[in-house]
């Protein structure tokens, strides 16, 4: 996770949540120093997220909790500073394992701070936490967890290697979904059962949220799907 470089900034570097719940930056010379410690025991997957819209005080949002934990976990907002508050917590089965910023248009969450939680082989969650730190179930998907989470941006792409890229720590291979197949969805929410591979897009409809599952060469029966990223 990259700091932003506007009046809200943190120090400059790339931020990454440990096992144990701290919080280390990694400078532009590669050094690795100590930002923040969580005030959490259990181990977690670790997901971040910089709120960019100001609903949480331009914080980085910390999110605790592990896929093979049933009690849930917590969300924190850390400060340039490093000063640590919390938010909320939120119920299992699972942990969070990835985290992003809600689109504008993306239903009445618009600004919340999306997880994905992984219940593997059991069920995937896509919760949004409010500033106040109200929980929504999002949706559920039953049969796995899900983890690979990405905002669709509402700008075209146009580079021959636009799309979305999910990396699968079984094969070490990383999935592209080509920006084409993804422009119909501009502004809405991707993400991915861990184990069996299915691609999802989350859309706001009246009264709720759906699930269209897309159709990809993903046919294998073995993927430990994780991180995802928007390639312009």
């Amino acid at each position: 996770m990259r700091s932003r470089s506007d009046r809200h900034s943190f120090p400059a570097g790339l931020y990454r949540h440990t096992a144990r719940n701290n919080i280390y930056r990694v400078t532009a010379a590669g050094r690795v120093v100590l930002f923040a410690r969580l005030p959490e025991r259990r181990t977690s997957d670790g997901a971040l997220a910089f709120d960019t819209t100001g609903r949480f005080g331009f914080a980085l949002l910390a999110a605790t909790g592990r896929s093979d934990d049933h009690h849930g976990g917590a969300v924190f907002a850390i400060s340039p500073r490093a000063a640590v508050t919390k938010i909320a917590s939120y119920p299992g089965p699972g942990g969070a394992e990835n985290a992003a910023i809600a689109p504008a248009g993306f239903g009445p969450v618009a600004g919340d701070l999306l997880l994905t939680t992984d219940k593997a082989r059991i069920e995937g969650r896509l919760l949004a936490i409010d500033p106040r730190g109200h929980v929504s179930i999002i949706v559920i998907v039953h049969g796995d967890g899900l983890n690979s989470l990405a905002v669709i941006p509402h700008s075209r792409w146009e580079g021959p290697t636009a799309g979305v890229a999910i990396a699968d720590t079984r094969s070490r291979t990383a999935w592209l979904v080509p920006a084409a197949a993804l422009q119909p969805y501009a502004g809405n929410v991707l993400v991915a059962n861990e184990l069996r591979g299915w691609i999802f897009i989350v859309e706001p409809v009246a009264g709720g949220y759906r699930t269209l599952r897309l159709d990809t060469r993903l046919t294998g029966a073995h993927y430990n799907l994780e991180g995802a990223g928007v390639i312009p």
